[in-house]
């Protein structure tokens, strides 16, 4: 189980290395904590305990790529998610240089095509066989096979296979199988090799796993279906960082019976929709952060593209690569705020900080910030004026929030508390959050977002509803944010997650000083 863990990036090993040799120790608290990432992950109930449910997931087959990630790593297998990472050229080149036995080279050269052809279909990329170095190499291998300890092969019906991201290394792009495997094409014995491929070359282009049931890039193997189809997961994730084929519509097909999860396998029921558009995609989207900034529009973050959002919604030319407004950014943002005084804009990524005036980056950015006192990873964060005035900076995390100090960048020691017992309505695992232009907090979840009411400690009434439309009214079929907030404050009739008294009374002993 430890292994397993340690493996798939639910155990830290960075505090140790292979040429250490030996097992790393994990506490009891560390071991806890990763049972319930990974059940969390599996979509389980959270409870930390490794009951049968749970055992049985990790003794399925899958992929070897991890599902938590950490940072870019050359030597793993796409140690990191797929933003930032990418082919620069639309033509990626392939070629086998190490064939399996179990079935004609033939058979497996169609097997690869028809992998690559998926992503092709919903893309503006072409795949090219070639003879010389290619942007993807393929081989078959058993047991170590020169990628380090958690990259070896284990034998059948365990790991199926891995792959590395694009860059400029050696080995970027490159795609391995265990030859240990039983292989086969478009039989229900065995191991499908064009529905392994498939998933692997997701990789291969810079795509993480997925959580998301009936996503092709979730890890575990189900088994061949002869009506598989991408999922929309998967078209949004590539065409996020490729864009959409411009030459024909794309029509998607949600399938219970992929290569995503191994749960007991049933009928496969296929739906078809309509062709999805980018905008569409937008428009049903989650943040990974949010900030305003010193032109006055707001900025929001997906994966390595941003959008600028203004009065009318998103702008002309958006979303973006990052890194056009913000010089040598990270792919995936982890936090952001802005504090006005400076016109400073602060993105996090890991341990990782690069601070801007207004688009610069400030020089001696990006620095690496001490992180090992933070009760939890960062997954939002918030600029919040105090009653005198002053910036307080908040990082939230999971269940915690915590003060962080901009000027010795490091957290206040011994300043830690809980999210819902001291911001009401808003739930554990909060994505984004920003103070706005207008004075109030927003907090932002998957595809919704919530008005915090600072006076009252508590999530306003008709809160949660779908950020994109309020937002992104032009593009996204909604009314402006001012309407859409009117309409949900004079509607005291709207539903909501809790209990709302309008004539309440404001209780400041029950709001600790420091939130004042």
């Amino acid at each position: 189980m430890v292994e397993y863990l340690e493996r798939y990036g639910y155990l830290n090993t960075d505090y140790n290395t292979e040429e250490d040799g030996g097992s790393i120790f994990h506490s009891e608290v560390e071991l806890e904590y990763a049972v319930r990432k990974f059940q969390e992950f599996n979509g389980f109930p959270v409870t930390g305990i490794m009951n049968r449910e749970t055992y049985e997931q990790m003794t399925k087959p899958r992929c070897g790529f991890r599902d938590i990630l950490k940072n870019a790593d050359p030597d793993q297998p796409l140690s990191y998610t797929h933003l930032g990472g990418k082919w620069p050229n639309n033509e990626v080149t392939w070629k086998t240089v190490a064939w399996t036995n179990q079935m004609g080279q033939s058979v497996q050269r169609r097997a690869m095509e028809n992998a690559f052809k998926y992503w092709q279909q919903v893309t503006p990329l072409t795949f090219k066989c070639t003879d010389g170095t290619p942007d993807i190499e393929v081989k078959f291998a058993r047991g170590e096979h020169g990628d380090g300890r958690y990259n070896a092969f284990d034998g059948r019906g365990k790991t199926l296979a891995h792959a590395f991201g694009p860059g400029k290394h050696s080995i970027s792009g490159d795609t391995h199988f265990d030859d240990d495997e039983e292989w086969t094409y478009h039989e229900s014995r065995g191991t499908d090799l064009e529905t392994v491929a498939a998933h692997e070359f997701g990789h291969a282009l810079g795509l993480g796993h997925s959580s998301v049931p009936g996503s092709l890039m979730a890890p575990y193997y189900q088994g061949y279906d002869p009506d598989f189809k991408l999922h929309n997961d998967d078209i949004r994730a590539i065409q996020t960082l490729y864009g959409s084929n411009p030459h024909r519509p794309t029509s998607t097909t949600t399938s219970t019976s992929t290569s995503t999860t191994t749960s007991t396998t049933t009928s496969p029921t296929t739906t078809t929709t309509e062709a999805t558009s980018p905008t569409a995609d937008y428009c049903s989207t989650k943040l990974d952060a949010i900030v305003t900034a010193s032109d006055g529009y707001t900025y929001a973050f997906r994966y390595s593209q941003v959008f600028k959002l203004g009065s009318r919604g998103l702008e002309a030319g958006f979303p973006r690569p990052i890194r056009d407004v913000y010089p040598r950014a990270p792919g995936k943002i982890r936090g952001a705020f802005y504090m006005p005084e400076g016109r400073k804009t602060y993105l996090f990524k890991g341990s990782r900080l690069w601070r801007y005036t207004d688009f610069e980056l400030d020089q001696g950015f990006p620095k690496t910030i001490y992180t090992a006192d933070f009760p939890e990873k960062i997954h939002a964060m918030l600029n919040m004026k105090d009653s005198y005035g002053k910036s307080r900076i908040f990082m939230f995390g999971s269940d915690n929030f915590w003060e962080w100090n901009p000027n010795t960048l490091q957290m206040v020691p011994g300043w830690s508390y809980s999210i819902t017992r001291h911001w009401q309505g808003i739930p554990r695992g909060v994505e984004a959050a920003v103070t706005w232009y207008d004075g109030h907090m927003y907090f932002f979840k998957g595809a919704n977002f919530r008005k915090f009411d600072t006076y009252y400690r508590t999530v306003q009434q008709g809160f949660p509803m779908r950020w994109a439309p309020v937002w992104m009214s032009n593009v996204c079929a909604g009314a402006s944010l001012h309407e859409k907030e009117a309409r949900v404050e004079l509607d005291a009739g709207s539903s909501t997650e809790f209990g709302w008294d309008m004539e309440r009374q404001r209780d400041p002993s029950n709001i600790p000083s420091f939130l004042q």
